[in-house]
This record gives structure tokens, C-alpha cells and sequence, in this order.
């Protein structure tokens, strides 16, 4: 599953993704950033920059368009929220707030934050809201 949201005034676009597929039409692309979560019960492999990175149970993982990003095992899907800049940064005042922090840009790491209970169980109800109800919460 896919959905996608495109402002054409400020070129954002943001795209929740639930197969590997259409996700890896994102891996290296310039200028999206990834939010990649582990949603199964039991830890995954990404590979990020070359290094195998060990994602477990419940936790999501933060990725540039600066970064390599590929699947260690293709049969095995993540749940991603891709999104470019114009998205992501304030419009007009970026050069006051930025873009760059702790997320994004602010270290050679990707932080690796895990879910706790109460947000998986938000999480679960999206799956169950009807695609035609997302798309127009997102527009």
C-alpha cells in the first residue's frame, strides 16, 4: 500500500509506504528523507551506508538523501514515511529554524528511537482507517 500527498505550490511531497518495492523507488533518491519502522516482532537488517545496521522489534530509524539505503533481506517489509524537504522544513524561515537537528543532518548516526505501547497501538488503528479516509486526512 501507498499514499501519497503532493503540494504543487511548495513542491512537497510526502508518502506513507507499506511495501518494500515501491520503497526502494525512494532508496538514493536526492533530496527525500526517510523514516523507516520496524513494525514486526523481531529485529531486521537494514543496510545503511554499507554497515549492516540491526533494527529490532518496534523501533523506526532515520535516513538522508545523503545515505545508502538498501534492503538486507527484499521479503521483508518496513513501514515508511518518505518525504522531500519542502515537507519537512518551514517554508519561509528555514534559515532561522532548520531543517538540520537531531533527526536529520545533526550527526554521522541515524537514530534508532524505539515505540512504546501506547503509540503502537495508534499506529495499528492508521491500518485499519480505509485509504480513501487517509488520503484526505493528509490533503
Amino acid at each position: 500500500m501507498t499514499l501519497h500527498y503532493k503540494n504543487q505550490h511548495l513542491e512537497a511531497e510526502f508518502s506513507l509506504i507499506v511495501e518494500n518495492e515501491a520503497l526502494k523507488a525512494y532508496f538514493n533518491r536526492p533530496g527525500y528523507l526517510l523514516i523507516l519502522w520496524n513494525s514486526t516482532d523481531h529485529a531486521k537488517n537494514l543496510i545503511l551506508d554499507n554497515r549492516i545496521i540491526s533494527v529490532l522489534s518496534q523501533r523506526i530509524i532515520f535516513s538522508t538523501s545523503n545515505q545508502k539505503v538498501d534492503f538486507e533481506d527484499h521479503r521483508s517489509n518496513w513501514v515508511a514515511l518518505v518525504f522531500n524537504r519542502a515537507f519537512y522544513c518551514i517554508h519561509t524561515n528555514d534559515s532561522e529554524v532548520s531543517c538540520n537537528g537531531l533527526l536529520f543532518f545533526g550527526s554521522n548516526y541515524s537514530p534508532i528511537l524505539s515505540i512504546n505501547a501506547g503509540e503502537r497501538i495508534k499506529s495499528w488503528i492508521v491500518r485499519f482507517i480505509p485509504q480513501t479516509a487517509l488520503v484526505n486526512l493528509l490533503s
